[in-house]
């Protein structure tokens, strides 16, 4: 089945844990069109796409319309968090010397780097357990 930018709108809708009802609401449309959008592949305007960027800023728009790439843009925590952790290769077990000591602080020394960004960008998740509503 070839891809194209109404499969990937039903990718972006399942991963978002939506129904088609839910999710043709969350688009400001009816479930009649987004179901006609789907099946028969009918065009849709642009204002739509608008309606979704301003929902899902994460969205990155060249994957829907390309299929290339991720379906969310990177936070710059994951971004950072991917740096760090491909210069983290795992290393077999040697002789400590002032080399592989220096080694491990600087893997120390990125992972505090990574935690500050993460306190720094915390992701909104809600009211917690400790909350009041």
């Amino acid at each position: 089945m070839k891809k194209t930018i109404h499969t990937r709108l039903e990718e972006l809708r399942i991963s978002a844990g939506l129904n088609k009802v839910e999710f043709a609401s969350y688009l400001g449309i009816s479930k009649q069109r987004y179901q006609q959008m789907i099946v028969q592949e009918y065009n849709f305007k642009v204002d739509l796409i608008e309606k979704l960027m301003a929902r899902r800023p994460d969205l990155n728009v060249h994957w829907l319309f390309t299929g290339t790439g991720r379906m969310v843009n990177m936070t710059a925590y994951e971004q950072r968090e991917e740096e760090i952790t491909d210069s983290m290769v795992a290393e077999p077990m040697a002789e400590y010397n002032s080399g592989a000591l220096d080694a491990c602080k600087e893997k120390v020394r990125l992972l505090e780097e990574l935690l500050a960004i993460y306190r720094q960008n915390k992701p909104d998740v809600g009211p917690t357990l400790d909350q009041k509503k």
